[in-house]
């Protein structure tokens, strides 16, 4: 495993619950990957994160497997999240789409073929700049909107907690090694993109009973997808809870609607203009969520040796973290669709 700062719980020392989650992950996605098991100190939030990412990306009702790879690269893309780059290129090598994720590195999106899969990835590239008249007029319907704006939501999240807790590739940087490695990876996971899988079998590990949040009136025409989505809202707002005052969580939601990555310097010291809107003793958490949303590449490890010296636990910082990047999703995918 290559997850940084936290604990996770491992396959060996995972109680039933985990086992069966962990299970389903390494049939339907072909690994047990890392952006799943590093959520794992808190199980609630391994169970909505898995169920929001399998009803979403994998089971392809409206939208083929193709198309949602390629909004995963693009957004990874616009996040500068190496892993999932890499990730998802091995995903689109699967599905004998190179062609596309070439075009996504170079920006000539001319290059692909598909001409609304080309408007999608135009949609996903502007994805942070609210006023161009393709985020305005999406170009997919609203049967598709669960999967295709799923899909951004899913990766603005994964983005995030992936570049804080896990090494930059999941492949070697050689390139001799990463060539042999990609054909690997490819190979292994050939089956799981081809095998047929039945939706909603991800919710028999979350909480069922939660009301639809109407955060996620895009995702309205999927009732498995909102389900899931509702259910990981509840988890984080439950989990942060634990660990920061109503007053603070409210700042942060306020600042992820009125702020945006422009604002951000080279150092992370351009947190401090948030110092006074918080108190004293809660400014290292509210920092970190504000490195979350709007430069998570800026966490360092002594940013997090720091909190554990102060008796911050890993599951504090996990659900501090998961908080801060659902909130930014959520501020994302409701301004584009």
């Amino acid at each position: 495993m290559k997850i940084k700062y936290i604990k996770y719980i491992s396959l060996k020392k995972a109680n039933p619950r985990i086992k069966a989650i962990y299970k389903q992950i390494k049939r339907d996605f072909g690994i047990l990957a890392e952006p799943f098991t590093l959520h794992s100190a808190i199980p609630d939030l391994l169970a909505t994160v898995w169920a929001v990412t399998r009803e979403i990306c994998l089971i392809n009702k409206n939208v083929p497997r193709p198309y949602i790879e390629t909004i995963s690269t693009a957004i990874s893309y616009n996040n500068s999240c190496k892993y999932c780059i890499d990730a998802h290129t091995i995903m689109l090598l699967t599905l004998k789409n190179k062609s596309v994720s070439e075009a996504i590195k170079t920006g000539n999106l001319e290059q692909i073929k598909d001409t609304k899969l080309q408007q999608i990835c135009r949609w996903v590239l502007a994805n942070n700049d609210f006023n161009t008249n393709i985020i305005k007029c999406p170009p997919f319907t609203l049967d598709e909107a669960p999967e295709i704006v799923g899909t951004a939501f899913v990766f603005n999240y994964i983005n995030r907690v992936v570049e804080i807790f896990l090494k930059k590739s999941p492949v070697s940087e050689k390139q001799f090694g990463k060539s042999l490695l990609l054909k690997i990876a490819t190979f292994i996971f050939s089956k799981s993109v081809k095998t047929k899988k039945k939706a909603g079998e991800s919710l028999q590990f979350i909480n069922q009973e939660v009301t639809d949040d109407p955060d996620f009136k895009w995702a309205k025409p999927n009732k498995i997808i909102l389900k899931t989505l509702s259910a990981l809202k509840a988890t984080c707002n439950i989990e942060v809870d634990k660990y920061i005052s109503s007053q603070t969580k409210q700042k942060i939601i306020e600042i992820a609607k009125t702020n945006n990555r422009d604002n951000v310097q080279l150092s992370s010291n351009w947190t401090n203009r948030f110092k006074k809107d918080f108190s004293k003793e809660e400014f290292s958490l509210a920092k970190l969520m504000l490195l979350t949303m709007f430069a998570p590449y800026q966490i360092t490890e002594k940013n997090i040796s720091d909190l554990q010296t102060n008796n911050i636990s890993d599951e504090a910082i996990l659900a501090v973290t998961s908080f801060a990047s659902l909130t930014i999703a959520i501020n994302i995918s409701n301004k584009q669709f």
